[in-house]
């Protein structure tokens, strides 16, 4: 899931953020770095792994909490409004990537107001689109 608030822990970085699920399933440690790392490369978090969550922006904690639903590689994700207070550029990335995740491996449904952001991945993406 992917909440419009984060839900994200603030007394941990971003690193053990995006970490915390992976290591409640006690996965091994040497993959949890390995896939972390992955993921805050794509997630363009790098330089940002060792912050604590309430020192981030708003678009910052944003994709921290995608980065931690997208750590355990599900099969179906729920984005609630997951581009509700970012830019029109940062939306369109954001959506970009959880369409790109889409393709290779689980089921996204992706919950938004913003029509322009709709028109965009209609003319970008071949994907489906469900108006309510």
């Amino acid at each position: 899931m992917i909440y419009q608030d984060f839900k994200l822990i603030d007394w941990k970085t971003v690193k053990e953020n995006i970490a915390y699920p992976l290591e409640i399933i006690w996965e091994d440690p040497s993959k949890i770095d390995k896939k972390v790392n992955e993921i805050l490369y794509k997630t363009e978090l790098m330089s940002k792994k060792d912050v604590l969550a309430p020192h981030l922006s708003w678009w910052e904690k944003q994709r921290v909490a995608i980065a931690r639903a997208l750590i355990g590689e599900p099969e179906f994700i729920l984005a609630d409004e997951p581009t509700w207070n970012l830019d029109q550029e940062t939306s369109k990335k954001i959506a970009d990537l959880l369409i790109e995740v889409n393709k290779a491996w689980n089921t996204i449904v992706f919950v938004t107001h913003d029509i322009q952001l709709l028109d965009y991945v209609k003319a970008k993406h071949n994907v489906k689109i469900i108006n309510m």
